[in-house]
């Protein structure tokens, strides 16, 4: 229609449904990023989990042989990564205390049985020389000289055991040595 001049015509409409949309629209944004943020957690929670696996085992292994003493128990060590390297150095580290544990027992054995033979001389030459006057003199010289001779085998064992506790090479004297005085010997 046409209108005279001079007049107009103005039309409105209510924006009400225009607002309500947006409001809709807004509540379903909402719940779509809470439920994206919650799929997110729980994602990242069980990724989480399986990538700290490798730890946590390594860290009940750790924890066991500290518990128990026993270097048998070793920890799984798969695939390439640096947890797989951890956990193989780990092992070898078991390994080689254990190693080290079992020669400390042998030396311990060794070391046992090496004092028992001069200990039990001493000992029988001991015996021995609380009746030394009931034998002949050149024979009580001769037991003071083997008993003096295993007191020094002893003391001998004695300062060999305490140079190996002290966890260092045994620093050894260079001596000169004349080779035709050695042969001339032999």
């Amino acid at each position: 229609a046409q209108f005279a001049e001079g007049q107009a015509l103005q039309a409105a409409r209510s924006l009400e449904d225009v607002n309500a949309t947006m409001r809709r629209l807004a509540v379903v944004l909402t719940l779509v990023s809470l439920a994206g943020i919650v799929v997110a957690a729980l994602l990242g929670r069980l990724v989480g989990r399986s990538a700290m696996r490798p730890v946590r085992r390594l860290m009940r292994g750790t924890r066991y042989v500290a518990a128990t003493q026993d270097l048998s128990r070793r920890v799984e060590a798969i695939g390439d990564d640096e947890l797989a390297g951890l956990a193989r150095s780990y092992n070898a580290m078991l390994e080689a205390l254990a190693e080290s544990r079992r020669a400390q027992r042998q030396l311990v054995a060794d070391a046992s049985h090496e004092l028992r033979t001069p200990l039990a001389t001493v000992q029988a030459n001991g015996e021995l020389l609380s009746r030394a006057g009931e034998l002949p003199l050149e024979d009580r010289a001769q037991l003071r000289e083997d008993l003096l001779s295993q007191l020094r085998e002893l003391t001998g064992l004695v300062g060999d055991l305490v140079e190996l506790a002290r966890e260092r090479p045994p620093e050894s004297a260079l001596e000169e040595l004349d080779l035709a005085e050695l042969v001339a010997g032999c």
